[in-house]
């Protein structure tokens, strides 16, 4: 694997060896990980107009198949939230894959026991058809 020096401030390496002992993984991997869930959606600057900028994310295009049918949807790397864009929820925003995948299995199974999912392993991203947990780095 090829290597690429970098000057880091003493503190960001305090903390990134803290990261890695804690995670079981290496400075490195640690890391790729960052680099991974940063690259994941398009970086933007969203312009505050005080001056101040701030980096964004464009929407990850996911899916989910729940009983046969398609449900799509937007996870918000930058916040964690899940955008239902499918009828009939149309845009409705989530605080987390977890609760917009409770949504899609009430709505389709409404007697279900437990409706409860982890968004991580019931969204897929579209086009890779990876777990969303694979985006999330879990």
């Amino acid at each position: 694997m090829p290597e690429l020096p970098v000057k880091l401030p003493e503190e960001t390496i305090a903390r990134l060896r803290f990261a890695a002992k804690m995670s079981g993984r290496t400075e490195g991997e640690i890391i790729a990980v960052l680099v991974d869930s940063m690259s994941a959606g398009e970086v933007d600057a969203e312009d505050h107009g005080d001056g101040r900028k701030e980096a964004t994310r464009t929407p990850v295009p996911v899916y989910a198949v729940y009983e046969g049918n398609r449900v799509e949807g937007e996870f918000h790397p930058e916040t964690g939230t899940l955008v239902i864009t499918s009828p009939p929820w149309s845009g409705e925003r989530f605080r987390s894959a977890s609760s917009a995948a409770s949504a899609v299995v009430r709505n389709f199974k409404p007697n279900v026991g437990s409706a409860n999912r982890s968004g991580n392993e019931f969204w897929r991203q579209s086009g890779e058809g990876t777990k969303l947990g694979a985006l999330r780095g879990r």
